[in-house]
């Protein structure tokens, strides 16, 4: 069955909910979706890239925007790096990307 819609290239559909692919801008003026840059979604965070500061507000962020819980979320690669992939369980693709979507 071929699905209604085609997925972003930053999101990846997984058995338990979605893996999404982000590159991080810290120190920015405000946390926001900013772009999309190939594969990945551009987020832009207030906090610095020191001590795993902007990893936390990205998962703040990505939870308060989709309406889950933090702990439905966890930086499974790249947690040091500027690039990421988040899984974020027990949600549908649809829900992430119309949500996060750049507009």
């Amino acid at each position: 069955m071929v699905p209604a819609y085609e997925l972003p290239q930053w999101l990846e559909e997984t058995d338990s909910g979605v893996i999404l692919q982000v590159k991080v801008t810290p120190n920015g003026t405000r946390n926001r979706v900013s772009g999309q840059l190939g594969a990945s979604l551009l987020i832009t965070l207030t906090a610095p890239e020191q001590d795993g500061k902007a990893n936390g507000l990205l998962i703040k962020f990505l939870s308060d925007s989709l309406g889950v819980a933090t702990a439905q979320l966890n930086v499974v690669a790249g947690g040091s790096g500027k690039i990421k992939k988040v899984l974020i369980d027990a949600v549908r693709p649809s829900q992430v990307s119309m949500r996060l979507s750049p507009r």
